[in-house]
């Protein structure tokens, strides 16, 4: 969808045609209007958005890349949404793939982390 945007033209979109434009369900656009997307409002109260703005918008507020190397004890947490050391992590192996087991610190949830075992060791 993000880049999508970049072809989006200097003029007035409907949600509807940026649903088809972007292949973005139209009540998700709908929903951005409350997360500070640029837009308008006619004499009716129709939503109208500017091509241009709303690509800018998007590049604006998309989480930029910034990932870090999880640590040998470490998994992401899917719930929290971060990285945690691992309570009482288990380690299960099946050939060259290594599965570490175990619960979030934070919530509580399992959370697993695949590896492979390097064969230089």
């Amino acid at each position: 969808m993000i880049s999508r945007t970049q072809g989006l033209l200097p003029m007035l979109y409907t949600p509807s045609e940026l649903e088809q434009e972007l292949g973005v369900p139209a009540y998700s656009i709908r929903d951005w209007v409350k997360l500070g997307m640029p837009h308008e409002r006619d004499k009716r109260e129709r939503l109208w958005i500017n091509g241009i703005e709303f690509a800018q918008w998007v590049n604006r507020i998309r989480k930029k890349g910034a990932h870090t190397r999880l640590k040998k004890d470490e998994a992401f947490c899917l719930h929290c949404k971060q990285a945690v050391r691992l309570d009482h992590p288990q380690v299960s192996q099946k050939g060259n793939h290594i599965l570490l087991s175990g619960q979030c610190p934070n919530c509580g949830h399992s959370i697993h982390r695949g590896g492979h075992v390097d064969p230089s060791q």
